[in-house]
């Protein structure tokens, strides 16, 4: 029973992401391919993404390393697809010291997203999220930030968007 709901598990969370890249992602023109990998255990590095170009007109995009439970966290949580960015891989920090007031909740992240470079080029990125939000569910006002410096660059670039300054 546990190995068929592992399995059923990773159909959905490849299903997923093939999905997001393959519409916010550029392709080649035709016979593009994915695969992704699974990790079952959380580790904070490892995560690589790569393309392997098959002719002029096919390329193959290799995610290694992606969490067993994507679904169960980051696709949960909403973070999947922010900025146009895909999210493989977060954990929550604990929210801060509670400076930031207003009617918005700011959450921060240690994550790993995937950046698409020159051409078909893919590329994991290391960072810190922070997501803002209306506490009502306004999703029309939710915004992200993506830091490669640290989780307070990524909490002021969230307060920035939402017109608050330091």
């Amino acid at each position: 029973m546990k190995e068929t709901t592992t399995m059923a598990t990773m159909t959905r969370t490849r299903k997923a992401i093939e999905a997001m890249m393959a519409a916010n992602y550029r392709q080649a023109g035709r016979g593009n391919a994915y695969k992704v990998n699974f990790r079952q255990r959380f580790e904070s590095d490892g995560l690589t993404a790569r393309t392997e170009t098959r002719g002029k007109w096919s390329a193959h995009f290799v995610l290694d390393g992606v969490p067993l439970y994507w679904l169960a966290t980051v696709q949960k949580w909403g973070i999947s697809l922010l900025d146009g960015l895909l999210t493989l891989k977060a954990w929550r920090l604990p929210r801060g010291d509670g400076s930031f007031q207003g009617p918005w909740s700011l959450d921060t992240y240690k994550a790993t997203w995937l950046k698409q470079g020159r051409g078909l080029s893919i590329e994991a990125i290391s960072g810190w999220i922070a997501t803002a939000g209306h506490e009502s569910g306004d999703v029309e006002r939710t915004v992200c930030y993506h830091s490669t410096k640290s989780a307070e660059d990524a909490r002021r670039g969230a307060r920035r968007r939402l017109g608050y300054t330091d």
